[in-house]
């Protein structure tokens, strides 16, 4: 059975949420109903949620992540046409979007900015990012999903962090990491790779599911904040403790309810 570590690392753990079967909603990745019993336990000490697993959760990826989410390239840009062409009061991206350039704006910058956004899935932020004048480079590993960035615009795409080389340290005024870091085994290792990429007056940004809020006001088995390719479930004493611990700074954090109706955490940091 797959155990994760939360931020604080107490080992001090208390089952909290346990699925007998797939919620209605999550994607269908093929696991055996009998492999499929799965539970969260929850930080005495920080709150963190952390997934405990009969099955091997990095089959999902390994497999073939793509055809189970959008069923193929086409299908990708079914859905990435779709969410660009939703209005502002509907599109989560779009509130991204004008969040991070308000808070950057905030700080006076005014330069063409360089975004690196890690797991960029469909591109939409990217693509609407793009649309602010910033130069977007994106990180995913799927070599269909890269196709589908590229044929979107977004022309610098790479496979990993390892093959962004030394020429890029300190290039990007934005990292970002939307909705990635709960699927992660080690989100503190991907911050910490991705750190000597930021400019000195850059900001890192991240967002993820609020498992706290969920926990608090909704019912978790009926959300998709608590879907099977969530190993972690972060509070905000969670996500500050994974920023500091890495080296961040946070100069902003916030718990939303997004127009999707997700709840969602995120924080602004730097070094």
């Amino acid at each position: 059975m797959k155990k994760y570590l939360c931020p604080c690392q107490s080992g001090n753990l208390k089952e909290v949420i346990a699925f007998n079967k797939k919620p209605e909603g999550e994607t269908e990745f093929l696991i055996p109903e009998k492999n499929y019993s799965r539970k969260y336990l929850k930080c005495n000490i920080c709150g963190h949620f952390v997934s405990e697993l009969e099955f091997d959760i990095s089959l999902i990826y390994s497999k073939d992540y793509v055809t189970s989410t959008y069923g193929s390239i086409s299908g990708m840009k079914k859905k990435y046409d779709f969410i660009m062409n939703l209005p502002e009061k509907f599109s989560d991206n779009r509130s991204r979007v004008k969040r991070i350039n308000n808070q950057i704006s905030q700080a006076g910058e005014s330069k063409e900015m360089n975004l690196l956004d890690f797991g960029a899935g469909l591109g939409v932020f990217p693509a609407l990012m793009r649309e602010y004048g910033w130069l977007p480079y994106a990180i995913e590993p799927d070599e269909r999903t890269i196709k589908h960035l590229k044929d979107v615009g977004i022309n610098n795409v790479y496979s990993s962090i390892e093959d962004m080389t030394s020429k890029y340290h300190g290039k990007f005024d934005l990292i970002s990491l939307n909705k990635v870091l709960e699927h992660m085994d080690k989100p503190n290792e991907v911050i910490l790779k991705l750190l000597p990429f930021l400019s000195i007056s850059g900001l890192f940004y991240i967002e993820v599911p609020d498992a706290e809020s969920v926990y608090k006001y909704d019912d978790p088995l009926k959300r998709e904040e608590f879907f099977i390719e969530h190993v972690h479930g972060f509070t905000p004493t969670s996500l500050s403790l994974l920023m500091s611990n890495a080296g961040l700074s946070i100069i902003k954090m916030e718990s939303i309810r997004e127009p999707s109706d997700k709840y969602t955490l995120l924080a602004f940091g730097k070094v």
